[in-house]
């Protein structure tokens, strides 16, 4: 992003039509997430090359209406922007009940336990203190949170879930793509956050991965986003903002004590798999480009 493909253009592709695939939105997110005072100027002139270059496109791509939203203010006309959604990564599907008692057994979960599990980059984007506050409100009530994956944020949450004595929060390493399935199976309930200054900048992709799976969503973040949106609208699961954790946590010890209303959600979350498969982005694509 930002490049000026027009030499490209002159090289041999003359009479190509561009279009931007856009996946998070940049340099936007790394202003959010605190560039340096140092790196602005740079960033600025790369948002303004970045635009020009939207701008000159034959069609923009986003994952959802917010970052649509955002594109358009960026000066991009509406009919040149496009949302399709990405897909969950191939082989992902529900498992069989003994090879998910397997996995639990393996990795030492006692029966009963409701785990609460956050799969993936422990990135800048995602609002992952309160996923503290919310084991926290919680601990000593059988549900266990899982932190499955690395990144940025990976050391800082691992020492204050340690000083925080937070024994209801066991890290795990990221697990091999031929395991994912088995892996995201344990949580009877995915964690998604997101900061509320990213709502528009990006859409969290690990949400298809859950839905191929078959598991409910608890949603952390700007309740006024897609992703919320999405979730309330169909029932798979729920939203609460960042600071709202006391709501989220009754939320938690409903479900906990209510495993039909987890079976509902589930079923739901059934209903729109096939939405969330490359089959149906690839259809979804096919479309688009032969439209233009």
């Amino acid at each position: 992003p930002g490049l000026d493909l027009t030499a490209t253009t002159a090289a041999g592709l003359r009479g190509a039509r561009v279009v931007h695939w856009i996946q998070d939105i940049f340099p936007e997110v790394a202003l959010a997430v605190g560039a340096s005072r140092v790196a602005r100027p740079v960033l600025s002139v790369w948002h303004r090359l970045r635009n020009h270059t939207w701008r000159r496109s034959a069609a923009c791509i986003v994952l959802s209406p917010d970052m649509a939203d955002h594109v358009a203010r960026q000066g991009v006309p509406v009919d040149r922007i496009h949302t399709i959604p990405n897909w969950a990564p191939a082989g992902l599907a529900p498992i069989t009940p003994a090879a998910l008692q397997a996995r639990r057994a393996a990795w030492g979960i006692p029966d009963g336990t409701f785990v609460v599990m956050y799969s993936g980059n422990l990135g800048r984007v995602h609002e992952l203190a309160c996923v503290l506050d919310l084991a926290q409100a919680v601990r000593g009530e059988h549900i266990l949170f899982l932190m499955v994956g690395s990144g940025a944020q990976h050391g800082l949450l691992q020492d204050a879930a340690r000083r925080r004595q937070l024994d209801n929060i066991r890290f795990l390493p990221a697990q091999p793509r031929e395991s994912l399935a088995t892996s995201l199976a344990v949580g009877d309930l995915h964690l998604v956050t997101l900061r509320p200054d990213c709502k528009d900048l990006v859409f969290p992709s690990k949400f298809y991965g859950i839905m191929a799976v078959g598991r409910p969503v608890l949603f952390l973040g700007p309740t006024t986003s897609a992703m919320a949106r999405t979730i309330a609208s169909q029932n798979l699961g729920a939203a609460f903002e960042v600071g709202a954790v006391p709501a989220a946590a009754d939320f938690l010890r409903t479900i906990h004590a209510n495993r039909d209303r987890v079976a509902d959600m589930q079923r739901a979350v059934s209903a729109i798999r096939d939405d969330c498969t490359l089959p149906t982005a690839a259809t979804r694509w096919r479309s688009f480009l032969s439209g233009i």
